[in-house]
């Protein structure tokens, strides 16, 4: 889940849950109030059924494809990073800023599928 990064939504892996999320998010939610969260694909069934027992109603899904990633996202920041990179020649830090952003996009490349992912859309009952 990457609403938050509190550490009370880590498992004992260290990683975030969703229904340690959606306990947390409850809280500051209004009733019917909604949440949406973006999270990994991995186990989406899983997690699509921790929903109603969280004290939430699921109003849907859609799931961004790596193709998507690519499209709106990753190429558009490759070709930003090269053109800032000519125009900040002279600036370390900002430099330094465009190779973390040239990495993301390598990593990227090498493994697109890792990239896929969902927007889940709730309202709390």
């Amino acid at each position: 889940m990457k609403a938050s990064t509190s550490s009370g939504l880590r498992d004992q892996y260290g990683e975030l849950t969703l229904k340690k999320g959606f306990k947390e998010w409850r809280r500051f939610l209004k009733p019917d109030g909604f949440l949406v969260v973006h999270d990994e694909i991995a186990d989406l069934t899983e997690k699509l059924k921790t929903i109603p027992g969280s004290g939430y109603r699921l109003l849907g899904h859609f799931i961004v494809s790596s193709d998507a990633w690519h499209l709106e996202y990753f190429r558009p920041l490759e070709k930003l990073t090269q053109e800032l990179r000519a125009e900040y020649i002279d600036n370390p830090k900002t430099l330094d800023l465009l190779d973390k952003d040239e990495r993301e996009v390598q990593k990227f490349k090498v493994n697109p599928k890792m990239y896929t992912s969902v927007f889940i859309m709730t309202q709390k009952v």
